[in-house]
């Protein structure tokens, strides 16, 4: 039976479903139609938010490493826990108002990092200290000699599959897409983050609309997996 939302009013950010397990071997595919309802066409996205195995939203800082430039080692940290001492470093990091510091805290790169990522704005990076906007937490702990730095870069935490700041037309219109794998690399619309364990899906609804009557409806909303589709009936 197929089941309708409705979408009514400025910049709502709308979950439609509650934890899916997710297997980054196996391509899924995200399917629904929509139509706008108001006195202009809405704006909308559809999104996937990923989740670790603990369920923590993935943000697009800690999935998103900038690519060429290796981890350096950290070896102390200055007391107003702003100057991250490094093993001798010469690389240039590319300077960019989204760059941010990624720990690695046992020194396991090929991991997720840890979840502080999006608050470590770089000022500056020398040979031997990378300098941050805002102290590091004092809760965190690490291990000199062992724990690793790595460049990351803001991006959307969501994974905009199918309708991405698209206008809904007034007419019944369908939207489908696939996703599969993941990538630590790139932010892509068509993978998951990187380390994903679950996701929920939803809708950035009437996005950028502020003081518009504009409103749209969903039916036939379905997420599941490519080989085996309508798992995952909404």
């Amino acid at each position: 039976m197929e089941q309708i939302a409705y979408f009514r009013g400025q910049h709502v950010v709308a979950f439609v479903s509650d934890f899916k397990p997710i297997d980054l071997d196996t391509s899924y595919l995200v399917s629904f139609d929509t139509r706008s309802l108001g006195e202009e066409e809405s704006r909308a996205y559809f999104f996937i938010e990923c989740f670790d195995e603990n369920r923590y939203s993935i943000s697009g800082a800690r999935s998103n490493r900038v690519p060429n430039y290796p981890p350096v080692t950290v070896l102390g940290i200055s007391d107003d826990r702003k100057k991250i001492s490094i093993q001798e470093d010469r690389s240039e990091w590319d300077p960019n108002a989204n760059n941010r510091l990624a720990f690695y805290f046992d020194g396991a790169v090929w991991k997720l990092p840890g979840r502080d990522v999006d608050k470590n704005s770089i000022v500056r990076k020398t040979a031997t200290e990378i300098e941050l906007e805002k102290p590091v937490d004092k809760i965190i702990q690490f291990q000199f000699g062992t724990t690793k730095a790595c460049l990351h870069r803001h991006v959307s935490k969501h994974v905009h599959a199918a309708l991405c700041n698209k206008d809904i037309p007034f007419s019944w219109t369908h939207f489908e897409d696939a996703v599969s794998g993941h990538s630590l690399f790139e932010h892509t619309n068509n993978r998951f983050k990187f380390g994903t364990k679950e996701v929920k899906i939803g809708f950035l609804a009437n996005w950028g609309q502020q003081n518009k009557k504009v409103e749209f409806v969903v039916k036939n909303l379905t997420f599941g997996k490519m080989s085996q589709f309508g798992d995952y009936k909404i």
